[in-house]
């Protein structure tokens, strides 16, 4: 099991695309046997996976839905050089929005980010910019322009005096959990998304950046049309319902077909929905779960997919069962019913703060904590604890936001190993067989199914090879 977990994390390797200036085979087929494989991010199995120390490969790095808003202006948020063509490559979109000119957000000459970019020499776009092949901010800079009104971007463009370059935005690495609340339909306007795994209608966590917006009068009657800042732009559902109510309207309820204009490319794409997603669970007879969404056609959400995954199984006592089986009829509850071996169950989910009240030691943060947390510096409001009993905890350093005490909010640092620094948040999330003592720590993953990134493969298979947190 262990080893059919680690083989799923180096799925999805393909050649690199063909190039001048390599030998051909000796067929004269075009294939690149020189350059480093690429990771194709529709190959990757999606779901999560077992490290070897009792949880998640996706352990210890933050949730995407915790990173800051417009993170892409915070320390540490790297830019790639990518020429004079909008081409990216750690990104999932449909080949027509992927190399459309305005797939990346445009930066205002003279905004903060912008000059770093096009570097100090030029700044305000008054000279011709001198173009590192990587920028990385050492500081969180203020947006300017367009930027102030996105939350993410995948790429950018910087107009210089005499030409117009791209840059692709390296998001860090960050994981999503795979049973979420509130779950909620995303649809495609017809077509498969991602075409080899994906699928017209999905359930999505809301607080992922997981479709785009699309909206239609507040009775739902009317179709308002596509909304975004720049073509591909991917939002929350928070986001998208804002966005709506500014047009003088809300999100669709209801999608049917192609918008009369594709302003925003979300015909190839996702756009969210107003209606909820069933979530439930299909928990087989050796404790190996399935995940199932009712109302989505995403192949490996479905009833039977054969796509299982393990989980850490929280037994209620030493001696009861961990986990519900078909050959004690489920346990007798009420929101589970045999199917063929094993279970399917209604979940519920919940997210709570771990400690409370005293502080704790750093080897009881390490113990305990398993969800990551983004850099303190890059999130507003938060400062390092300075009293006394803060800074006698000897090898824990803690961040809360406006000096409270310690909640769901915290942030404790540590180092591992005595040498990997890592930033862990005072959250569990489990989820619960519903109406039941069964439970399960909430896997964590690094894949999105509705926008599976080479980039998070590639980080998921780096994660792969670590041994320590």
């Amino acid at each position: 099991e262990t080893i059919m977990s680690f083989a799923r994390a180096w799925t999805g390797f393909s050649r690199q695309q063909p190039r001048s200036n390599i030998e051909l085979t000796e067929d004269a087929a075009a294939l690149n046997n020189i350059d480093p494989m690429r990771h194709v991010g529709t190959w990757r199995d999606a779901l999560p996976k077992m490290n070897l120390h009792h949880g998640y490969m996706g352990d210890h790095r933050p949730l995407c839905s915790d990173l800051p808003r417009r993170h892409f202006l915070r320390i540490g948020a790297t830019y790639r050089y990518v020429g004079h063509t909008p081409a990216t490559t750690l990104s999932a979109d449909p080949p027509s929005i992927a190399r459309h000119p305005n797939a990346t957000l445009a930066l205002s000459a003279g905004s903060a980010l912008y000059e770093r970019l096009c570097g100090a020499a030029s700044a305000g776009g008054l000279g011709p910019c001198t173009f590192l092949s990587e920028v990385v901010l050492d500081e969180n800079v203020p947006c300017g322009g367009d930027e102030c009104a996105v939350a993410s971007v995948r790429g950018v463009r910087v107009q210089s005096a005499n030409e117009t370059v791209y840059y692709e935005y390296l998001r860090p690495a960050c994981v999503h959990l795979a049973f979420y609340e509130d779950a909620t339909m995303i649809r495609s306007a017809g077509g498969a998304w991602p075409p080899e795994i994906g699928a017209s209608a999905m359930c999505a966590d809301p607080l992922s950046e997981a479709a785009g917006a699309l909206c239609c009068s507040a009775d739902g009657s009317t179709p308002l049309g596509q909304t975004c800042t720049h073509v591909g732009e991917r939002v929350d559902l928070a986001t998208a319902e804002a966005r709506c109510a500014a047009a003088g309207g809300a999100v669709c309820g209801w999608r049917d077909g192609a918008s009369a204009v594709d302003t925003c490319g979300y015909d190839e794409m996702h756009a969210w929905l107003g209606g909820k997603c069933t979530v439930q669970v299909h928990v087989l007879n050796d404790g190996r779960v399935g995940l199932v969404h009712v109302e989505s056609e995403y192949p490996s959400a479905r009833l039977d997919s054969g796509h299982h995954f393990r989980v850490r199984w929280q037994p209620a006592a030493p001696s009861a069962a961990p986990f519900p089986t078909a050959a004690d009829n489920c346990g007798g509850l009420a929101r589970c019913m045999t199917h063929r071996t094993g279970c399917l169950c209604d979940v519920e989910v919940a997210t709570a703060a771990v400690f409370t009240g005293a502080l704790p030691s750093a080897a009881q943060v390490e113990a305990a904590l398993l969800v990551g947390a983004p850099d303190p510096r890059s999130l507003d409001g938060y400062a390092r604890c300075a009293s006394d009993e803060c800074e006698a905890a000897r090898g824990l350093d803690v961040y809360t936001r406006g000096g409270a005490a310690l909640d769901s909010s915290t942030i404790f640092g540590v180092v591992f190993n005595g040498t990997n620094a890592v930033f862990l948040a005072n959250k569990r999330s489990t989820v619960t067989i519903a109406g039941s003592a069964y439970s399960f720590r909430n896997p964590a993953q690094f894949m999105l199914p509705a926008d599976p990134a080479p980039r998070d493969a590639a980080y998921e298979t780096e994660r792969s090879s670590t041994t320590s947190s």
